[in-house]
């Protein structure tokens, strides 16, 4: 073999002193703020969840118990609650850093107030905060980030016309036909152990071609282009993206309830239409008849299951407002199978189906799917990262799965190849195992098409998808709870955020006793708050480079390891040394890496990797962190999921006290069948998979002793 095809991969390991790092990287404001913290526990009646960001010195979320000590409108309330803690938040001025972005009136009779953070008038990506105050003046919700410490000139900006032509330059292979004026923001650049920031010009990028619309990010000071983002929502499905034939499907039923009983071949409905596409649709065409040979049949099916699939969202709570008419086109500008959203245009195009398959269902997800968009458009949602976009995807892929499965159908995005015959393929499947595996932040992704975007947002919608599935949740309950917790998310959100905007959505509707079930779905994902872990020193080594290469790694929890990786598939390139002088020779490409979590769910292994444009390999850290960031108000014993199984099931608890634990399992007649635990534990959130594949089916008992606890609870094994 040749030895430029084989790959010699080094490692070093660093074993450092996290406690000494991290007290060098606090300033004495941050301890200050931490002290205000403690003081406002202190203040604080009744149980609480408080999440700090260490590295910003801010509360992240707070939801608990309610805070009834303020008086007047919520706008006052708002700005009492953040006045008289103005020291543990960082703020120096509330009317210059606070500006009201948008109230929104709960159905419960609260209200949710939106605040955007300014620095100088410009607004911080990301930055703000949402509270949640009840109709009786309580406040029970508070979620967000804020960066108190910004110090950043702004009056240095290149010219507006300046920017648009740089834009313009860059992209010469796209007919541009107008660009927006550039709107400035600030980005916070998380580093090793402070946050740094930039002024940033976004602009909108309009182009004679529909499908090459996009956002285009650029530094305010010196012109050099950040990022892009598409503003077409595409779903792709391999295939056939909308086929309608509801005569060979599992909604015929469904559909012949819209038809006249004098004429079974006339389709009515509130979203019927006559030609294919408009932004008004009828609510009846007598001249339509129902035979796929039409060549309006596919139009009036879309229509048809979007009205459908509004009844049903708006039957689980979905405000009417946020279910608009949408115009529809029977034409698509791409030569793929797909269906878009113009997030520009609100409009949803998608291509004339064929008549080849049997299940309508599944296609209709994907035209649902775009509805989905239409539907977190109203909301207001900015997703500017890439978590966001992750989650918009999610969001869209959950809802379009409540209706397909109400007809027999899976919860899949797209399921067809694009020829005849050819085998069902799951583009997007709800019901998977996805932990939360990518590093997500501003700068991650460059790229027009962002297919990243669904990959990842498998891991939001499978936790979604888990918490609806579980054995006790109502489906139209965990429907209500998701849809309701949009009110709760501010621009940008991240996967922990949507998991507590159902917590606070629970806390509205006064329905608490699904909390246990939400963590668990979210625990199987791998979501909770992740720590950091940072690498800064060289990290990069480029081709025929030679030198000393020894990163500084800082994570949050023990000790931490770094090796060199490879940073592009398929070439041939080889090591020269074993050691830190390393000598590179190949023929190279750059591909992004992002940060990994180990599957293992009682130790979690955080991955940083460093991207850099002209780089050959890069250095990948691994910290093993011991603990979760958040400890347990209680000890617990959840029932195991899922239940009933065959063979398998997971069982999770939390431990409140330290001390020795115990979980065994018994048959039904109380004879021990195995120990899975007897070990001392730390305060913490546990899980342990249990097998019972030599075991006969039945219904079996496990229980748990802790310290000031003993529970039991049952489970079934199925053969």
């Amino acid at each position: 073999m040749n030895s430029l095809n084989k790959l010699v991969i080094m490692t070093v390991i660093i074993i450092s002193s996290f406690n000494l790092l991290l007290a060098q990287s606090i300033d004495y404001k941050k301890i200050n703020r931490k002290h205000e913290l403690s003081l406002f526990k202190e203040n604080l009646k009744g149980k609480w969840n408080i999440e700090w960001d260490e590295k910003a010195g801010t509360i992240k979320s707070l939801i608990g118990d309610k805070i009834n000590k303020y008086k007047g409108s919520v706008e006052k309330i708002a700005e009492d609650f953040f006045s008289e803690n103005k020291n543990l938040f960082g703020i120096k001025n509330y009317s210059e850093q606070f500006i009201l972005k948008e109230k929104r009136t709960l159905s419960s009779g609260g209200n949710c107030l939106l605040f955007n953070q300014y620095y100088e008038g410009i607004s911080v990506l990301g930055a703000g905060y949402l509270i949640a105050i009840n109709s009786k003046g309580e406040i029970y919700y508070l979620s967000g980030e804020f960066y108190p410490e910004i110090k950043i000139k702004t009056d240095n900006k290149i010219p507006s016309e300046y920017a648009k032509n740089i834009v313009k330059s860059n992209y010469l292979k796209i007919h541009i036909k107008d660009i927006s004026e550039p709107i400035p923001y600030i980005l916070p650049i998380t580093e090793k152990d402070s946050i740094n920031y930039k002024m940033v010009y976004e602009m909108t990028v309009f182009s004679k071609n529909i499908n090459e619309d996009f956002v285009c990010h650029i530094d305010a000071n010196d012109g050099s282009i950040i990022k892009t983002e598409s503003l077409i929502k595409k779903a792709t499905a391999n295939g056939n993206v909308y086929q309608t034939n509801p005569l060979h499907g599992g909604i015929v039923t469904k559909t012949m309830k819209f038809l006249y009983e004098n004429n079974p071949l006339i389709l009515n409905g509130s979203f019927v239409h006559s030609d294919n596409y408009g932004s008004d649709p009828q609510s009846y065409d007598g001249n339509f008849f129902y035979h796929p040979d039409n060549p309006f049949f596919d139009a009036v099916m879309v229509y048809y299951h979007l009205n459908e699939f509004g009844s049903i969202l708006r039957s689980r709570g979905l405000p009417n407002d946020k279910t608009p008419k949408i115009r529809v086109i029977t034409n698509n500008p791409f030569d793929q199978p797909q269906s878009l959203y113009n997030l520009s245009t609100q409009e949803i195009h998608f291509r004339r189906g064929d008549n080849y398959f049997n299940n309508p269902t599944h296609d209709a997800s994907i035209v649902c799917h775009e509805y989905g968009h239409h539907i977190l458009k109203q909301y207001n949602l900015q997703t500017s990262t890439s978590e966001s976009r992750s989650m918009d995807e999610a969001y869209s892929d959950y809802f379009a799965s409540t209706y397909i499965t109400q007809f027999g159908g899976s919860p899949i995005i797209g399921e067809y190849y694009d020829k005849p015959g050819d085998n069902f393929y799951p583009a997007r499947n709800l019901s998977n195992n996805y932990g939360y595996n990518t590093h997500y932040g501003i700068l991650d992704v460059d790229n027009l098409n962002g297919n990243d975007y669904y990959d990842n947002s498998m891991i939001f919608s499978g936790a979604l998808w888990d918490f609806r599935a579980s054995p006790n949740v109502p489906d139209d309950i965990a429907d209500r709870l998701i849809i309701k917790s949009l009110d709760y998310l501010d621009s940008n959100p991240t996967f922990i955020e949507g998991r507590d905007a159902i917590r606070a959505a629970m806390y509205e509707l006064n329905i608490y006793q699904y909390q246990d079930d939400l963590f668990f779905a979210f625990y199987n994902h791998e979501i909770w708050r992740p720590t950091s872990l940072e690498i800064s020193g060289p990290t990069t080594l480029n081709f025929g480079g030679i030198g000393l290469y020894t990163p500084l790694i800082l994570g949050d929890y023990g000790n931490t390891t770094f090796q060199w990786i490879q940073t592009f598939y398929g070439q041939s390139f080889q090591y020269l040394s074993t050691d830190d002088n390393v000598i590179i020779i190949g023929d190279g490409r750059n591909f992004d890496l992002e940060l990994a979590v180990n599957e293992d769910l009682f130790s979690q292994h955080l991955w940083d990797m460093l991207s850099v444009t002209s780089s050959m390999f890069k250095v990948k850290a691994d910290s093993n962190i011991k603990k979760p960031e958040l400890l347990p108000i209680e000890t617990v014993l959840y029932q195991n999921f899922p239940n009933p199984f065959n063979p398998t099931t997971q069982i999770k608890y939390s431990i409140k006290k330290p001390g020795n634990v115990t979980l065994r399992i018994f048959n039904a007649i109380g004879e021990k069948v195995i120990t899975l635990v007897d070990e001392f534990k730390d305060s913490g959130t546990y899980s342990v998979n249990f097998n019972a594949s030599q075991l006969p089916g039945g219904v079996y008992i496990y229980s748990i002793d802790a310290p000031n606890y003993r529970k039991v609870i049952k489970m079934t094994v199925l053969k």
